[in-house]
């Protein structure tokens, strides 16, 4: 909640209470960049990592190094969101693609599911050979 202070570990393992306003403030406050999940300060991190809503496509994460780094890598721009308000004169205004990732997504789902029922009749073909088969053969040694 806004106004609320931020609790993360400190390097020495101990709780460190920061104020909120340490949130997302460029400066990598905790050693785990628990502070700036929505800058890039902490980038470098395997932990740290931006969530990109991509709201009418798939959510994704981002390692934060990518985040206002001028390249548009979340389809709803928002890694990028802070970068001209950062770098005076920098002009990057990454477009919403979610909409049109979110229709490619949705048709590559509809291709896979048709070819996992594709490959679901044919196994069961093959269970149905096999047990007539089995069938035959049970009979053919019984004789």
């Amino acid at each position: 909640a806004p106004g609320t202070p931020i609790t993360c570990a400190g390097a020495d393992g101990k709780p460190l209470t920061l104020p909120y306003e340490a949130l997302n403030d460029d400066f990598c406050d905790c050693p785990d960049g628990t502070d700036e999940p929505g800058t890039g300060a902490c980038a470098g991190q395997d932990s740290t990592l931006f969530h990109c809503n991509n709201d009418g496509a798939t959510p994704q994460m981002i390692y934060t190094s990518r985040v206002d780094d001028g390249i548009c890598d979340c389809c709803d721009g928002s890694d990028e969101a802070g970068f001209g308000a950062r770098r005076a004169g920098a002009a990057t205004a990454c477009p919403n693609r979610c909409a049109e990732e979110g229709e490619v997504d949705k048709l590559q789902r509809v291709e896979r599911m048709a070819t996992l029922k594709q490959g679901l009749e044919k196994r069961q073909q093959i269970i149905n050979n096999a047990v007539a088969n089995r069938q035959q053969w049970t009979g053919d040694v019984a004789r």
